[in-house]
């Protein structure tokens, strides 16, 4: 139930055709998948984040045959791809018929940048606070106070986890990534090295992925799984 004072503050727009909230890694495949089935056309579409996603921020790496639909329907935001991996500084092995891909987060909001502008659709940078069903249609609340009236809504927001009981916990997977230029020539670019658990355990479960851009530049990243994040300090 609103008071007065909060609903004088707030802005209900008319209906719209689809709302996401969020602008990250989902928003933009599945905006690109609508894209390629003309699903975009004369229809009014808002996205919603609090972020500006203007920074380079995540890494995004997949498995694939190259042939298969996600690799070449992404095939313009792939930047790396190596054929050959090593296990825990192993011998290295090749992945065929398999390759492993890299699509930096950049590349991926310039290519929603790219959407946004080509079908005119709105762009705002707010957080979602509330998402309820209502009759024909869904109603959502923004954190600058707007109502928006949608019939449907792609929810990309990470979950909200209840907390552990006495007997649970969560165990999450957390990622911290550097790129690395180095003097030292890389003997193989071409090989990525996987789950190096060379590293100290801290009590939980670390291992580390390097994975070559050229002979003098590399992604070193940490994970971790465990009850804790990883930290910059760490």
């Amino acid at each position: 139930m609103f008071n007065t004072a909060e609903v004088s503050n707030q802005t209900q727009f008319p209906t719209i055709d689809y709302l996401f909230a969020g602008a990250g890694a989902s928003a933009t495949l599945v905006l690109m998948s609508m894209e390629q089935r003309g699903l975009l056309q004369d229809k009014n579409i808002v996205v919603l984040d609090p972020d500006s996603k203007s920074t380079n921020d995540k890494t995004y790496c997949f498995w694939s045959n190259p042939n298969e639909k996600i690799a070449l329907e992404c095939r313009h935001l792939i930047s790396y791809q190596w054929e050959k991996a090593s296990v825990n500084l192993n011998k290295s092995e090749s992945l065929f018929p398999m390759r492993y891909f890299h699509i930096s987060s950049s590349d991926l909001y310039s290519e929603l940048q790219r959407i946004i502008s080509t079908y005119d659709i709105k762009r705002i940078q707010a957080s979602v606070l509330t998402i309820e069903p209502i009759e024909n249609g869904v109603e959502v609340k923004t954190s600058d106070g707007d109502i928006w009236k949608t019939n449907m809504v792609f929810d990309s927001r990470p979950p909200q986890y209840l907390p552990p009981q006495n007997n649970e916990a969560h165990l999450l997977q957390s990622f911290i990534g550097f790129i690395v230029d180095t003097e030292i020539q890389i003997p193989d670019a071409g090989c990525i090295d996987l789950m190096d658990f060379g590293v100290e355990q801290q009590s939980w479960t670390q291992f580390i992925y390097v994975l070559p851009f050229d002979s003098n530049k590399i992604l070193v990243e940490l994970t971790r799984f465990g009850q804790v994040p990883i930290t910059q300090a760490e």
